[in-house]
């Protein structure tokens, strides 16, 4: 009768940090689509954009925000620059620089910063061109033209973009510093707030096209880094594992 003798050979505990690591594929994706919405911006534009406008009537709740929200005409090129700084100085720079900051891997956080601003900036220039809605600093002649610019009011990529990223951001940097994520939410959505209130100062847009854009961006913004950074970054829950190889000698 053959005897089982069952011996432990050895006993290890190790103490690891699950991390999740982007595939091939969400770098395709994620700077695929930085192209794309590089060409629709850029290169592509003047084939894309409608040359006429399909949409020039506003509803009454829009002309009546407009009339309480839009400064003196002499004042209107100002609101869009200030708009633009928010956008173009702060907001998509802090694609590149707010992965700095935080504990995770440089390029892991980049490029869910590049998926949440290009998906927001496709989904917003895709409605842009299809909508054609005439801009009321166009249709009031309260500007000069800026050509096919003229018929892109809906809805406020300003608004979008800034919403998308101020969503993104807080929801990452409230779980890194959970005692401050009140002033981190309350400075980057006001900071979007005034993008999109500016908008409307500035005679570049109505009320539904930046309400329609906080709607999307902030959206985007979530969806992407709620299912993103499960999958990019490290989980703050550590594992300990233990594993017994059991041998049997006859």
């Amino acid at each position: 009768m053959k005897k089982l003798i069952i011996q432990s050979i050895f006993v290890f505990v190790f103490v690891s940090n699950l991390y999740s690591q982007p595939s091939k594929n969400d770098y395709i994706i994620g700077y695929g689509s930085l192209a794309v919405f590089s060409l629709t911006q850029f290169p592509l534009f003047p084939y894309l954009a409608p040359q006429e406008s399909a949409w020039k009537i506003a509803p009454e709740t829009d002309i009546f925000f407009r009339k309480k929200l839009k400064w003196q005409n002499k004042n209107l090129r100002k609101a869009a620059f200030y708009s633009d700084i928010l956008l173009d100085g702060i907001f998509l720079p802090s694609v590149f620089w707010t992965p700095l900051l935080s504990k995770e891997k440089y390029a892991h956080h980049l490029l869910l910063n590049i998926e949440v601003a290009s998906a927001t900036g496709i989904l917003t220039n895709l409605a842009k061109f299809i909508t054609g809605r005439q801009r009321p600093y166009s249709y009031y002649s309260t500007l000069e033209s800026e050509g096919l610019d003229d018929y892109l009011s809906f809805f406020s990529g300003h608004t979008s973009l800034t919403f998308a990223i101020a969503t993104s951001t807080s929801m990452i940097f409230e779980k890194k510093e959970p005692q401050i994520s009140g002033l981190i939410w309350s400075s980057s959505i006001a900071l979007a707030a005034l993008t999109g209130y500016l908008r409307i100062a500035g005679d570049k847009h109505y009320m539904t096209d930046v309400l329609t854009g906080v709607v999307l961006g902030s959206l985007t913004g979530y969806l992407i880094t709620e299912h993103q950074q499960k999958r990019f970054f490290k989980n703050k829950s550590t594992q300990n594992f233990q594993l017994t190889l059991v041998l049997p000698i006859r």
